[in-house]
């Protein structure tokens, strides 16, 4: 599964582990973005505190390989902060 839900991982990820649908999928392709720009999210009826973003952050990794599912941070968006360079000729 292909995930870039900008930042809304924070409440969709617990939900996978917690009803144990995570153990449909072997590989799981994401972007990650950093606690502190996402944090403390509020999204429908869920509110996820900064702490939270973190300790979850942390720990997702080993949760889902314990559970048979690989999972691969892709696109975290630190090109933005690459110095501009001039495309070549």
């Amino acid at each position: 599964m292909k995930m870039d839900i900008e930042g809304i991982e924070y409440v969709v990820l617990p939900s996978l582990l917690k009803t144990g649908a995570s153990r449909s999928l072997n590989l799981i392709t994401m972007e990650k973005h950093r606690a502190k720009k996402v944090c403390p999210l509020h999204f429908l009826d869920v509110v996820v505190s900064h702490a939270q973003c973190k300790a979850m952050g942390r720990a997702w990794k080993g949760q889902f390989e314990g559970r048979g599912t690989r999972l691969l941070y892709l696109d975290d968006e630190s090109y933005a902060a690459d110095a501009p360079r001039p495309l070549p000729e």
